[in-house]
């Protein structure tokens, strides 16, 4: 690790500390202007005392907000200090530990968060409402309800709505709908439709009004665009549960809607109607919708309605389309249908053979493996020598090829020093059915472990479970303690994980370390092993956090990143982003690792048309990450189109990967933290495709002008 460990109770020594310190330069800042000021004793003294009363206030609410920030950081449950925080009269304070508390999840702090409903402030108000939509609970749900019912300001209302989406029940379904019926304002009709969408979701069973689904489709059909998205995505929940909605009234929201993140969103609903003119209108937007995105969209759907030779035609056209996204959207849409598409295979070859991009050629190779293997086992070969994007895809492909002479040529890579290709033929291996599997296959798996690298350790517990290798658990038990720390802890896991299958009593001793881990994350993996040896559920020794172990980053830390801009020079062009204050501690770990290079020369692995384009992994393959993980801050702000999260792979495992919202992702909301947004250059964000390289991120120092 590369920082210390900083006790809470030090750090806040050396906090308040400069609290005194900001003071006194305050006091001295005072007396300086009384020097200065004129002989008037009626206003000089008057100025001056209201200027130290301001300059002592900001300091003393400046290190209440930082000593929040540590304690959200530590993940301190039963904090005595954030309970005081919570009932500040400083509403900045208490607006801030209420979102910590949330982002804690400590249930001790519910009671607070509703008395916090009666805050003068509406601040308050709103941290609270997004506090308990995330920790939920007994009597969340009514506190909600009754709140929604006597609040009139609007950005609180729209909390409210959204938590009822997250926390609430069938009991709920009139509150969170009556705005889309009522003159509210588009801000809470929009966050009533995403309500009702998260309620759908959550699997709230109800009957809707017709009413309700009118006044949907009326608003997915216009502006503003946040009501229309919010209004589709909607839709698409309910089309999900089989409620029918209307052919001729959601044919026309998809062709009249101005908003191309609503007509993707209805793209969802015409796939799940599926009747003749549902169809045809997704077939009409493969060819002729002028967004990238909705067109990608509307043949990912497309495919999932009946196959007919119309249906196959779109999507064979969409292969010519000119927007890579598209493409990529189309052939990855034919691989689903595997055998039914073999009569598209001459248009993959030809995609395929014709195309100079990686996204592409990685993407057709792996539908034209689905869907012809004849077609595909010439072209995976020489993919398997061809740049890496296109070679992970052949190597993926060779246990669809399924030959004993395709699944030898798994060996090698398996067994080699490119791990982000042995991963990759590990997790093949972990495809194949078990008759099929060799002495050879377990000596190149075992060659794998042999190197102590945690993701290879992953990828071979993966195979090992998947064939039910029962020999190797000597093999993982070994591998324990060569995995430690915070980056390590996919390494930790994958031996309990596999333990879990291929071990025995014996190992109990092991999982009771797994049990004391300082990640939550080994902790549940090892409960989970536990109980499949033993039977004995021990679910409760699980901590409802991880433990930190690093310094939370200081004040003038945390405020140079929040004043920078990082500018991405990737190889598509220069991508600028602003950080968000309201994720404070994420956007200063993104902004010190590109300060300290971190990210050069790194790839954007993962591209997923009108989704994301992930990147920040320094193996490649996103497996990867920095030294340390960074707390998740989930807060209100959205995953609209050109914001930044931070990818994770569970709770508070977040750390150097990060994903740009091509689209406008509204089932991301308060489920990844969101530290940032494009500012310049999102038409450049737009185009980049997987094996695309970030060759420099630059942070550049300016003032916070929000």
């Amino acid at each position: 690790m590369t920082d210390s460990f900083s006790h809470p109770t030090l750090a806040r020594t050396s906090r308040l500390a400069r609290h005194s310190s900001l003071c006194l330069v305050g006091l001295l800042g005072a007396m300086a202007i009384l020097s200065c000021s004129p002989a008037s004793e009626e206003n000089g003294t008057g100025a001056a005392a209201t200027e130290v009363s301001t300059l002592e206030h900001r300091a003393h609410t400046e290190a209440d907000l930082d000593l929040v920030r540590e304690i959200e950081d530590h993940r301190l449950l039963n904090d005595p200090r954030l309970k005081n925080f919570l009932h500040s009269t400083d509403a900045s304070v208490a607006a801030a530990a209420a979102t910590a508390a949330g982002r804690i999840g400590d249930p001790s702090l519910t009671a607070d968060l509703v008395s916090l409903f009666d805050a003068h402030d509406a601040r308050v108000r709103r941290a609270a409402a997004f506090a308990l939509g995330l920790l939920g609970g007994d009597g969340v749900e009514n506190a909600l309800d009754a709140r929604l019912a006597k609040e009139t300001d609007d950005d609180v209302r729209a909390q409210l709505l959204l938590a009822l989406g997250r926390r609430g029940t069938v009991t709920s379904l009139a509150a969170v709908a009556a705005p889309l019926a009522k003159r509210a304002s588009s801000e809470v009709q929009a966050a009533a439709a995403e309500a009702l969408g998260l309620l759908v979701r959550n699997g709230a069973a109800f009957t809707l009004k017709d009413a309700t689904e009118a006044n949907l489709l009326t608003y997915a059909g216009k502006q503003p665009e946040a009501r229309a998205t919010a209004s589709a995505y909607a839709l698409a929940g309910l089309s999900a549960q089989n409620v029918a909605v209307p052919e001729s009234n959601l044919v026309a929201a998809y062709a009249n809607s101005p908003s191309p993140t609503a007509r993707a969103y209805l793209t969802r609903s015409l796939a799940l109607l599926a009747t003749p003119g549902a169809i045809a209108a997704l077939v009409k937007g493969t060819a002729h919708d002028p967004n990238a995105h909705v067109r990608s969209d509307s043949c990912r759907f497309l495919a999932r309605t009946p196959v007919t030779p119309t249906v196959l035609n779109a999507l064979s056209a969409a292969l010519g389309d000119p927007s890579p996204e598209v493409v990529v959207a189309a052939a990855t849409a034919i691989g689903t249908l595997g055998a039914a598409a073999a009569s598209l295979a001459p248009g993959l070859s030809s995609t395929y053979d014709a195309s100079h991009s990686n996204w592409v050629r990685s993407t057709v190779l792996s539908t034209l493996a689905a869907v012809d293997k004849d077609a595909a086992r010439t072209r995976v070969q020489a993919g398997l020598s061809g740049t890496w994007p296109v070679q992970l895809s052949a190597i993926g492909a060779l246990p669809l090829l399924g030959t004993a002479a395709d699944l030898a040529e798994l060996l090698p890579f398996a067994s080699g020093s490119d791990t982000r290709l042995a991963f990759a033929a590990l997790e093949a291996l972990a495809t194949i059915p078990p008759a099929q599997a060799t002495a050879a296959m377990k000596s190149s798996v075992r060659a794998a472990l042999a190197k102590k690298d945690f993701e290879l350790t992953v990828g071979a517990a993966d195979a090992v479970v998947a064939l039910n290798w029962t020999d190797f658990a000597d093999d993982f038990r070994a591998l324990y303690d060569a995995f430690p720390g915070q980056a390590n802890m996919d390494g930790r896991r994958a031996v309990l994980f596999a333990l879990g299958t291929v071990g025995s009593t014996a190992d109990v001793p092991l999982f009771a370390r797994g049990l004391s881990d300082d990640e939550r994350l080994v902790e549940q993996t090892a409960a989970a092993s536990y109980k499949a040896i033993t039977g004995t559920d021990v679910t409760d020794r699980v901590r409802l956090d991880s433990v930190v172990r690093t310094a939370t980053p200081s004040h003038e830390q945390v405020e140079q990143a929040l004043q920078s801009r990082v500018v991405l020079e990737t190889t598509r062009g220069i991508v600028v982003l602003r950080m968000f204050r309201e994720t404070s501690l994420s956007a200063t770990n993104f902004v010190q690792l590109a300060s300290k290079g971190f990210y050069d020369g790194l790839p954007f692995h993962r591209v997923v048309p009108n989704f994301v384009s992930q990147g920040g992994d320094p193996r490649g393959d996103g497996n990867g990450g920095s030294p340390n993980l960074v707390r998740e801050e989930l807060s209100p702000i959205p995953h609209r189109r050109g914001t930044v999260g931070m990818a994770t792979e569970g709770k508070d495992t977040g750390s150097s990967q990060f994903f740009i919202n091509n689209g406008w992702n509204v089932s991301l909301d308060a489920q990844y933290t969101v530290f940032a947004e494009v500012v310049w250059g999102m038409d450049v964000a737009d185009r980049i495709e997987v094996g695309d390289i970030i060759q420099h991120a630059i942070v550049i120092g300016g003032s916070d002008t929000r």
